[in-house]
């Protein structure tokens, strides 16, 4: 599945859910300043089902924990949402928001 098919099964998905991911990157918003993460690998906890090749979040205070690094596999619970996306914001796509529970699972 290319990564547009893979976000669009995030849309298959209400309220809140356990994934699981491999932390790839770190970095800063460029507008605001704020430190983000980039997630890949992103499957469903229940199923091992892929949903996104990778996502980016706001490094939330759940995301503060020692030992987390690139290359980390972690488990999360986070919401699904809609966001507006394109310079124009002539498109919407689907992302995680509000994580929560993070568990370091070690490196693979």
């Amino acid at each position: 599945m290319v990564l547009e098919d893979l976000k669009e099964d995030l849309s298959k998905i209400n309220g809140r859910e356990t994934f699981l991911a491999r932390v790839s990157n770190f970095g800063t918003a460029k507008k605001t300043n704020i430190k983000t993460i980039c997630l890949e690998n992103v499957r469903l906890e229940k199923n091992g089902e892929e949903v996104a090749s990778h996502v980016w979040l706001v490094c939330a205070n759940a995301f503060d924990k020692p030992g987390l690094k690139r290359g980390t596999n972690i488990s999360f619970r986070a919401k699904v949402v809609t966001y507006i996306k394109g310079t124009y914001q002539e498109k919407f796509g689907y992302g995680l928001n509000f994580p929560s529970h993070v568990q370091i699972l070690g490196k693979k």
